[in-house]
């Protein structure tokens, strides 16, 4: 066996032999230092010194060198040598030694050293085997996994164009292209896969929703300038634009105002009188979406054309209806400095008129308003400009001069032959009355006529009184008069209809004796009626008007009974007194039997005339 020959194989012959890369050399330098105390001990067993050993190894240093500075070519040029040099100039010291001719001393280590050899050059083989497969490794290209890519062309084909905006579809259709040639490509790389992928998914994230049309648009009035507006939620909105136009429903529209994340808006700013549309715009940033469906509503205009006029005491308030409007409210106040008080609610859209009577003296301002019921609510417009006139009343308790007076409303009605209600003063002696009378034997030509009638008793004698018709004033029987008298110290007086002086009388009686103030009905047969209501009862005495001396507050009454079939009944709701029944018992007639047809309520006095 040649041990020369296996130690050089594995340390020196081999590593000049297959190791003419240098880098490859550096990779086995573990093997290196593996083999070294096994060959030293070949050197000694063999003859060879140490020092030898060093000089190889330098030997091999200075070729290692070499051949890196001629390269790979002149470094195998150099091998061929070294493997001629060793067939032919063999050194004695690797010289074969017969097997049979080994001493027996050498036997045991001989057989470590063979069996440390092969261990040597079967891990070389390893490696040498090792080596050959990466380097065919090396030369077979990874394939490339394109299954993220092609997912992403799939997702992204099943889009729909018109969903998105135009400037984001672009960059995604540049994407997809992209996507589609990498993929296409076959010795793409993982790297140029990889890109092309994300890229395609970025472009699909970046992609802007045009926003869907808004759905079921509700207009509303609100009242006054105010609509409203209520929508079903767009799909992909951010935002949203109003638009409201007078004109029609496909003209004129013009931007009113802008939500976002919120379907309702509220147009404060509508016109009155006018019938408004209304369209709802979706947007997505700056894309615009679709358009709702066009909803209209009238927006209600308050009455126009208000006017009121005077007469006497009553005002008639009129004005234009409002197209829409459920009904109306006149509101009034008294006087420039006056606060506005609700005076009338008209509940029908027809009725445009109303008469207020009893106003007050003075100036009366009026204004109105129109409204639409919704339900239990009601809607209101602003309201009509004011108006106002001037109310006179003409003579009233408050402002006519005089030592006694009593007035009051009265609505007189009755069946039969004669009926009447009046204003009395009276003294024991004498009386002077004032009122409504219908007598079917008037004398001519005041037969079967209401009339105003003033009834002077000089003395309780039978024919002691006188009848005057003051004015000629012809009355209608269940209409409502206003009828005041009044008297002086000298037992002078007048009588007044609807605050206005139609007569006058004297009984200079009235200013002798106790004066009483007192209202009156009576009727002038037996089965004759009467009904007969006196309302704002008011009374002066001793030349001074205490308001609070009115009927329902502090006016106090008592009653004077003559005849058994009439009866009084007070309402104090109404604040009226209402004297009623049929005359029943009596032999004659109310002028013979005068002190048997009434039935008389006297007012307390607090002094006499």
């Amino acid at each position: 066996m040649r041990y020369n020959k296996a130690v050089c194989k594995d340390y020196f012959y081999y590593k000049c032999k297959k190791g003419g890369n240098l880098e490859m050399q550096h990779g086995r330098k573990w093997l290196h230092k593996l083999l070294t105390p096994i060959v030293a001990l070949a050197l000694v067993l063999t003859g060879i010194s140490f020092q030898g050993l060093a000089a190889m190894e330098a030997a091999e240093t200075e070729e290692a060198g070499g051949l890196a500075a001629y390269g790979e070519a002149e470094g195998a040029e150099d091998l061929a040598a070294c493997d001629q040099a060793e067939e032919t100039e063999e050194p004695a010291a690797y010289a074969e030694v017969e097997e049979t001719e080994k001493p027996a001393v050498y036997g045991g280590a001989e057989g470590k050293l063979e069996r440390a050899c092969e261990k040597a050059e079967s891990g070389l083989e390893a490696m040498d085997a090792e080596e050959d497969d990466e380097t065919e490794d090396d030369g077979e290209a990874d394939e490339t996994d394109k299954s993220a890519l092609t997912e992403a062309i799939r997702r992204a084909n099943q889009l729909k164009q018109a969903a998105y905006s135009a400037a984001s579809w672009k960059k995604l259709k540049t994407a997809l292209d992209a996507a589609n040639k990498i993929n296409d490509k076959e010795d793409a790389s993982q790297e140029e896969a990889d890109d092309a992928a994300e890229n395609l998914e970025k472009a699909m994230k970046g992609l802007v929703k045009v926003p869907g049309k808004p759905g079921t648009v509700k207009a509303a009035w609100k009242g006054a300038k105010t609509v409203s507006l209520t929508w079903k939620k767009a799909s992909d909105a951010k935002k949203y634009l109003v638009y409201r136009s007078y004109k029609s429903s496909s003209a004129g529209f013009k931007k009113i105002g802008r939500v976002e994340n919120k379907t309702s808006y509220t147009d404060k700013t509508a016109t009155p009188g006018k019938k408004a549309y209304y369209k709802v715009v979706a947007y997505n940033g700056g894309l615009k979406g679709g358009e709702s469906a066009v909803k209209s509503v009238l927006i209600l205009k308050a009455p126009a054309s208000v006017k009121a006029s005077a007469s006497k005491t009553t005002v008639n308030v009129s004005f234009k209806k409002s197209t829409g409007a459920s009904g109306y409210e006149i509101w009034s106040k008294a006087g420039k400095k006056g606060k506005y008080k609700k005076a009338a609610t008209l509940k029908s859209a027809k009725t445009v008129k109303k008469k207020f009577t009893n106003q007050k003296d003075g100036t009366v301002y009026y204004k109105v308003r129109a409204y639409k019921q919704v339900g239990k609510k009601k809607y209101y417009t602003d309201y009509s400009k004011q108006v106002s006139v001037k109310v006179s009343r003409g003579s009233t308790i408050e402002n006519t001069k005089s030592q006694l007076t009593i007035e009051a409303d009265i609505n007189l009605k009755g069946t039969g032959t004669g009926y009447h209600a009046k204003l009395v003063m009276v003294t024991p002696t004498s009386a002077v009355s004032f009122g409504i009378q219908y007598d079917q034997h008037a004398v001519a030509p005041y037969t079967g006529k209401a009339m105003a009638l003033i009834e002077n008793v000089a003395n309780n004698d039978t024919g002691g009184q006188r009848y005057s018709r003051p004015g000629n004033k012809s009355l209608k029987v269940g209409q409502t008069y206003h009828m005041m008298m009044t008297v002086d110290k000298n037992g002078n007086g007048d009588v007044y209809l609807d605050y206005k002086k139609i007569g006058s009388f004297s009984q200079p009686n009235l200013a002798k004796d106790t004066c009483y103030l007192r209202i009156e009905a009576s009727a002038r047969l037996n089965g004759d009626s009467v009904d007969a209501t006196f309302s704002n009862i008011k009374c002066k005495w001793n030349g001074k008007y205490d308001p609070t001396r009115v009927l329902g507050q502090n006016l106090k009454w008592n009653e004077f009974k003559t005849n058994a079939g009439l009866s009084y009944k007070y309402n104090q709701k109404k604040k009226n007194i209402r004297i009623f029944g049929t005359v029943q018992g009596i032999n004659g007639d109310w002028d013979s039997a005068y002190d048997k047809v009434s039935d008389i309520l006297q007012f307390q006095s607090n002094g006499a005339l």
